[in-house]
Order: C-alpha cells, then structure tokens, then sequence
C-alpha cells in the first residue's frame, strides 16, 4: 500500500535512505519509517525487531499509521539510546514488553491491538515525559508506583480496572476515559497543581 521503501537505493549510502538519519560516524540514529504524506494504508508487513535491534545508537523511532503486524520486541524497547518510541496507528498486537530503555522520553504506542498489563518498569522511567497508550486492549491496574515526571499520560480506551494511583505533580495532561476503572479520584487529583486537561469520561 506504499511506496516509501522504493526510493532506498541499496547500491548507494543508507544514510541517505529517506527516513534515515546518521550520526557523523555513520550510524543510523533516526528512523522514520513510511510517508505521512502517502496516507491510508500505508505500510504493510510485519514489525523488523530483528533488524532494528542491531541499531545501537537508534534514538529515535517512528512508524507511520499502516497495517504493520507482530509482536513488539524488548530486543527493540530497551535500545539504550532510543528516547523517542512512536508506533501508534498499526495492527500490532501481544502483550507489551517489561523493559524499556532508560532514556525513554516519549513513547506512543496507541491504536493498536497490545494486550495484559501496562508495564510497571514503564512507569519508573527517570525521562518518560509523554506516555499514550490509548485505543489498545489493556487490562487490569495501572501500576501504583509511577515514578516517571509525566507530563502527558493517555490510558483511554482500554480494559484497565481499579482505582486511580497516585500520580506525578507534573502531569498537565491526563486522560482515562473509556475503561473499568472505579473509586475515588479526588484525593489523586488533588495532588495535581499544573493540571490543565482532564478526562475521565
């Protein structure tokens, strides 16, 4: 359904592969996979792990929305580089990975078909700023120890069941719409001075 990967010219230099970004050494840093600009279906196939995995410097990596299958890798999740994980959009599916990089800044994994828990070592990322885990199948309670400085946490859409956990100061975005969750929630919000958006429809 695209045409983003004819453009890669494999008698050339992949750095200059669209979507593709190296470092002064000549290792791959950014990868931005898909046009945005081709639209609907966009990519198809099944996730590379294997080959994302030998990409140690990878900081950044971005999947246009298309119809891209398979499990999500931790051989991938815990890049030690990676600080941008954006895959949302796809047909990826299975529970997700129990470990993630540690200079995580922002992970989008919404709109998707991810199953089981919400990671607990997700939660404990010293960077993760931005977290949407929107429009999956998730299920159970959201970890109680969320040490991560959110900024933004996007839950909506899923299966999650419980109370609310407490939650960083930080947050000025928070939406948990559309789930099973129950109990009181004003002890939590309290707590939450620069909150600016809220959903709990």
């Amino acid at each position: 359904g695209s045409r983003f990967f004819a453009s890669w010219d494999f008698t050339g230099d992949p750095c200059l592969f669209a979507g593709v970004s190296c470092s002064l050494d000549g290792r791959v840093t950014t990868l931005a996979l898909g046009d945005p600009r081709a639209g609907a279906p966009g990519l198809a196939g099944t996730f590379p792990s294997a080959a994302i995995a030998t990409l140690p410097a990878l900081t950044s990596l971005s999947l246009v929305p298309g119809r891209v299958t398979r499990t999500l890798s931790p051989t991938v999740t815990s890049l030690p580089a990676l600080r941008f994980l954006a895959l949302a959009g796809n047909l990826l599916s299975g529970d997700l990975p129990a470990s993630f990089a540690p200079a995580l800044r922002t992970v989008d994994l919404s709109k998707n078909g991810f199953t089981g828990r919400v990671p607990a070592s997700l939660l404990q990322l010293w960077d993760l700023q931005t977290l949407v885990l929107s429009h999956n199948a998730l299920s159970r309670e959201i970890p109680r120890a969320v040490r991560s400085p959110l900024l933004h946490l996007d839950l909506r859409s899923n299966r999650l069941s419980g109370g609310v956990p407490p939650l960083p100061g930080t947050l000025v975005y928070l939406s948990l719409a559309g789930n099973r969750l129950s109990g009181p929630v004003g002890g939590v919000l309290r707590r939450l001075p620069r909150l600016s958006f809220l959903d709990l429809g």
